[in-house]
């Protein structure tokens, strides 16, 4: 008996069947991989920040009050973070970066810095930086 050789449509749409549900399962988890590690970007931003400000701080004994004092630029090194001067005075300072709402980083959590090394993240955006940097390398962390 001869059968006709090829693929059936029913194995075409099991196998597209398989497909997405594995894209359905794999995509969400590449997405909110890729958004952890743009944090990086903030971080390295703020940690220039504060490698800037100490400079200042020793050439003028005092902290600078605006990033064209200190010579550093308004957004992170990829342009997912804008960057800020949440406080500053002579003898402390408190720099933010703040997710750019048209980013694949807008809502996921402001970081800071501050004069004494203390690095927060606020993953709620909501004001209250009680989580530290290492916490928002991991994946959907409540601190």
């Amino acid at each position: 008996m001869n059968r006709p050789r090829g693929i059936t449509l029913i194995e075409i749409l099991i196998v597209l069947a398989i497909v997405a549900v594995l894209t359905t399962i794999a995509l969400p988890n590449y997405q909110e991989y890729i958004r952890r590690s743009r944090h990086s970007d903030a971080m390295i931003a703020l940690q220039h920040i504060a490698n800037e400000q100490e400079q200042y701080y020793f050439d003028n004994n005092r902290y600078g009050t605006n990033f064209a004092s200190i010579g550093v630029p308004g957004t992170s090194p990829d342009g997912y973070y804008t960057l800020s001067l949440a406080s500053v005075s002579n003898s402390m300072f408190i720099a933010r970066a703040s997710p750019v709402s048209a980013t694949s980083q807008a809502g996921s959590g402001r970081f800071e810095i501050r004069s004494n090394g203390q690095k927060g993240w606020d993953p709620g955006e909501d004001g209250t930086f009680e989580c530290d940097w290492k916490d928002a390398s991991r994946a959907r962390v409540r601190c």
